[in-house]
């Protein structure tokens, strides 16, 4: 006869732990909706590759789930700490999501929607909101003045990085084919060094890509007498004689050299 297992009590401290939405903050909430405006979405038509020829673009229908609203979903899932589309969808029904007013969606509905959305749409966005940043006089940041003696002595001081995307599920038909773990692609930031407000954007569908591979375009990126700060991702000794040969200027991270001297057993560090 087979004896039943009593359910041992779960630890309180081992629980998995969904946090609640941060609270909408009035004076961020102000700054993006300035940048968002409607203009911004007006003239853009949403299209996507159609899975069964990917030659064809197939024309999105904008009746509810327009760009801005799913724009403000997007926005909000990252900005609030949104747990998941369920906790997005409940949110904008109940108050609202940035300059949408509350919207009768259903769950299925907004998964479906972003399964959907292209990229493309998204980075055509980032790119325009980048450039009103760079035409608005820069913030005001705190400490900046220890700094007043070096800044003169650069065009630009900026900093870049990469990062590969975390893995995406694999509905849409275009990725069922793909074995294994479809990961979203990498992607590569340049932003001001001290108001991190970004400067110049790069991303590629390989995931598995170097950062090294588009040193052309990091360098292409930065002006004449600019700083560049980057980590041993893009470092290479031929690449400092480029930034040498077109008179600009970049710094990697002291303990990413030692640690990688170190490990080469090289006596440098």
């Amino acid at each position: 006869m087979a004896t039943r297992r009593t359910r041992q009590p779960h630890t309180p401290d081992f629980r998995h732990r969904v946090p609640g939405p941060l609270p909408a903050v009035a004076e961020s909430e102000a700054e993006l909706t300035a940048l968002l405006t409607p203009a911004l979405f007006a003239p853009r038509q949403v299209e996507r590759r159609d899975p069964r020829n990917p030659a064809r673009l197939i024309r999105l229908r904008a009746r509810i789930l327009t760009l801005p609203v799913m724009v403000a979903l997007v926005v909000s899932l990252v900005g609030r700490r949104l747990g998941s589309i369920a906790e997005g969808q409940r949110v904008l029904v109940q108050d609202g999501l940035l300059w949408v007013s509350p919207l009768q969606v259903s769950e299925h509905a907004l998964a479906k929607r972003l399964d959907t959305l292209p990229a493309r749409a998204l980075a055509e966005v980032f790119t325009e909101v980048s450039a009103r940043l760079q035409a608005q006089p820069p913030p005001q940041i705190p400490g900046l003045e220890r700094w007043t003696e070096v800044c003169p002595r650069f065009s630009r001081i900026a900093m870049v990085d990469g990062s590969t995307l975390e893995a995406i599920r694999k509905k849409p038909q275009l990725l069922q084919a793909q074995p294994g773990l479809a990961l979203a692609g990498r992607m590569l930031v340049r932003v001001e060094a001290f108001t991190h407000r970004p400067l110049w954007q790069l991303y590629t569908e390989e995931a598995v890509a170097k950062d090294k591979r588009f040193a052309g375009e990091i360098l292409a990126s930065v002006p004449e007498r600019g700083l560049l700060v980057f980590d041993l991702g893009v470092f290479s000794f031929l690449g400092f004689d480029d930034f040498t040969d077109q008179h600009k200027f970049d710094v990697v991270s002291a303990a990413h050299l030692c640690g990688r001297f170190a490990r080469s057993d090289s006596p440098r560090c």
